[in-house]
């Protein structure tokens, strides 16, 4: 869920344009004429389990918004390239330092080899805008989660792997809407400055 919006002010050029009275309204679009005619657009959208607020001037996503498909792109970019540092680090401390409580919870070296394939993903997704590497990584994520559910089962761990449930859905969320908007930029030409 996102922020709680209340009285949100639109200006152009210091100006103000217009308002939107709280949360509830701004889930219905509002739109707003511009000094030069065009006319810009806020709503409130629902994507899988999160809230955008998505902001178009004459039908076009903001450049720099959250609904902008460079934007969301970018961020499933970033969230493989968490996942690969998360599942490659983790996996060799496992490994190296010998800590019971990470192999406890299944990383090791072939958390290290789930790593390289989000590394993998995110070349790929990056190069190509590539909306199946973000659909595979999603892919990987569920996978994951269930083989976490099955070895807590049949070993009777300690570890609970409900627990990470909320990160899995916030990073399939985010490589979700990613995917979403690599297709767009795909068919638009759209370079992408990743900085």
């Amino acid at each position: 869920m996102g922020p709680i919006l209340e009285n949100l002010t639109i200006a152009e050029n210091g100006h103000i344009v217009g308002q939107v009275k709280n949360q509830a309204a701004l889930r219905t679009a509002s739109t707003f004429p511009l000094a030069d005619g065009r006319s810009l657009t806020v709503q409130l959208r629902r994507v899988l389990m999160s809230e955008d607020l998505e902001v178009l001037i004459d039908g076009e996503p903001v450049a720099g918004s959250s609904s902008h498909p460079a934007e969301r792109f970018k961020q499933a970019l970033y969230t493989l390239l968490l996942l690969a540092a998360f599942n490659g680090i983790l996996g060799i401390v496992a490994e190296i330092v010998d800590v019971e409580l990470f192999k406890a919870l299944g990383l090791g070296y072939g958390t290290v080899v789930v790593g390289m394939v989000y590394l993998g993903l995110y070349w790929w997704a990056k190069n190509q805008f590539s909306s199946v590497a973000l659909y595979i990584a999603i892919g990987i994520l569920i996978l994951d989660f269930i083989l976490a559910v099955v070895y807590a089962t049949d070993s009777q761990a300690p570890n609970t792997p409900g627990a990470g449930v909320l990160m899995r859905v916030i990073f399939c969320t985010l490589l979700y809407k990613g995917a979403q908007g690599a297709k767009q930029l795909k068919a638009s030409q759209t370079e992408v400055d990743l900085a």
